[in-house]
């Protein structure tokens, strides 16, 4: 048995003009458990939705948008696909996936699996925002392609970086009422904006340039010398402008050859190796979680135990407990 509902449902009543949010809650049949949904206007150009429903039936809900808008949508848990009923358009997230989606025009469908719980953050931006603060030159057509037509582009899908991750759930899981609320929802929405449209304006000048760099033999050896020194000094690591001086290469020569030899930038890659190097340490060593900070590179243990979960989804002071001793 299938279940289908309209997206305007969902937002009935729902957006708040004043500095508190407003949250709906929503009735779906053969409940367990209480969905909810809140909506939040962050400026007159941006809309922040928070949504934690769970779904005891296979659900679809109608989407339709004829205003042209940017949607940013960060999978906090269960993935929900999209497929507009105009051209090919498809979506289809996953946990810890954010896409970046640009639709004019476009009529669709969400559809849900039975026994699913989707939590998300969704930022809606109107294309006249992009357009006046975020987007360069060679971003634009990526917008305005087919301007006057029924459009759905996804700009971005992949794995949700650090940064937003740690924004979403500050997001999700915020402390403050009243007017304090929404400044610290603003600031959040907007760092969020900040490090998802560098990314896309990043990959999009590496979509240019990364396939006319060459690559020397001594460039291949140099990159593998800078991975080395960065896992080496995992406590005081150098910045990138240090590094490229170190190995002798220039910056944008460094960023592009770990992209295209590691798949990865060094500040990922460093992270990873940190985050593998205290699972072993939590796992085996004797160290408290203060000393594991340290030892991997952290000044303050706050910070490593909130990283350590965003990537393992487990707190550092459960993993302790199963310690194997060799």
């Amino acid at each position: 048995m299938s279940y289908n509902i309209n997206f305007n449902t969902l937002r009935k009543d729902s957006i708040q003009d004043n500095n508190d949010e407003k949250l709906l809650s929503i009735n779906f049949p053969n409940k367990k458990k209480s969905s909810q949904r809140s909506e939040i206007k962050i400026n007159k150009d941006i809309l922040l939705s928070k949504n934690n429903l769970f779904f005891q039936e296979k659900t679809s809900i109608t989407f339709k948008t004829k205003e042209p808008i940017c949607i940013l949508n960060i999978s906090l848990n269960d993935g929900c696909n999209y497929n507009s009923n105009i051209n090919n358009y498809k979506i289809n997230p996953v946990k810890n996936n954010t896409t970046i989606s640009y639709m004019k025009n476009e009529t669709g469908c969400i559809n849900v699996d039975s026994n699913s719980h989707i939590k998300t953050i969704a930022i809606e931006i109107k294309e006249s925002f992009l357009l006046s603060n975020i987007l360069e030159k060679d971003i634009d057509s990526l917008f305005l392609n087919n301007y006057n037509n029924s459009f759905a582009k996804c700009l971005k899908s992949k794995e949700t970086n650090v940064y937003t991750k740690i924004c979403a759930k500050e997001l999700f899981d915020s402390p403050y009422h009243g007017k304090l609320n929404q400044i610290y929802l603003q600031s959040k929405v907007f760092e969020i904006l900040f490090f998802e449209f560098k990314d896309l304006n990043t990959n999009n000048e590496k979509s240019l340039n990364i396939s006319s760099a060459i690559f020397s033999n001594y460039d291949i050896e140099a990159l593998h010398h800078a991975k080395d020194i960065l896992l080496q000094n995992i406590q005081n690591p150098p910045s990138i402008v240090d590094l490229s001086k170190l190995v002798h290469i220039n910056e944008f020569k460094l960023k592009i050859g770990f992209k295209k030899l590691f798949n990865s930038t060094p500040y990922n890659l460093l992270l990873e190796y940190r985050m593998q190097e205290a699972k072993i340490l939590l796992e085996t060593s004797d160290l408290n979680i203060n000393e594991i900070s340290h030892v991997i590179g952290y000044k303050f243990s706050q910070n490593f135990s909130k990283a350590f979960v965003l990537r393992f989804g487990v707190r550092p002071k459960d993993l302790m407990k199963n310690r194997k001793y060799y």
